[in-house]
């Protein structure tokens, strides 16, 4: 393996960390939603580990279908900023109404019903991360010494993919680890709407603060 292979492979971890830990909607929506549903660890852990696989492996097809289309570099910039824009939004009305469906639960005394899960908003936020793009894996898929080199480029796609999901979890245990401190009727009475509102922070900090 060569030596400039073995910068790209450290390149590619190098990036899936940070572009995870600067990505705060890689890990908040999480967090919130574990805290608010009460979730487990296991729970927490495959929800986590799903959302960012959708997320690695779509950007992967629409990479290689652009590469097999010959898309150029603008069309495919063009693209991502649509698929940047849709997260966004997705990602604030997600939040709107989780936060809509929270306050109406602060007025009620049943902490089951508070936390009781939202199964249909899981898969939206699956469908959200899946349809959001993942713009350094795909330029490090088409760094031109990789041209035609398959085994070469799953690997590098494996190590992106694999710090990555690893960056999330770590990040949303480490979180949750810290806020474990609360607790209590009254937390979790609050808990729905505070998550809907770290949810559209997390909308407004992609399409407002290129986050």
């Amino acid at each position: 393996m060569s030596s400039e292979f073995m910068l790209i492979i450290l390149i590619a971890a190098f990036t899936g960390i940070t572009h995870t830990l600067l990505g705060p909607d890689h890990y908040l929506p999480f967090i919130a939603l574990a805290k608010s549903q009460s979730w487990s660890r296991k729970k927490t852990a495959w929800i986590t580990f799903f959302c960012g696989l959708g997320h690695i492996l779509s950007s992967v097809v629409i990479a290689y279908l652009a590469l097999g289309l010959r898309f150029s570099l603008t069309l495919l910039e063009v693209i991502d900023s649509y698929r940047s824009d849709f997260t966004a939004w997705a990602l604030i009305a997600f939040g709107l109404v989780y936060l809509i469906a929270g306050l109406k639960r602060i007025y009620r005394s049943d902490v089951q019903e508070i936390v009781r899960p939202y199964n249909p908003m899981l898969w939206i936020l699956f469908v959200i991360f899946v349809v959001g793009p993942c713009e350094p894996l795909f330029f490090l898929m088409t760094y031109p010494s990789l041209a035609g080199n398959l085994p070469a480029v799953l690997l590098l796609i494996g190590v992106f993919g694999a710090t990555t999901i690893m960056t999330m979890l770590a990040a949303v245990f480490a979180a949750s680890f810290g806020l474990g401190f609360l607790r209590g009727r009254q937390v979790m009475r609050f808990a729905p709407a505070a998550s809907g509102m770290i949810i559209i922070f997390c909308g407004v900090g992609i399409k407002f603060l290129g986050l």
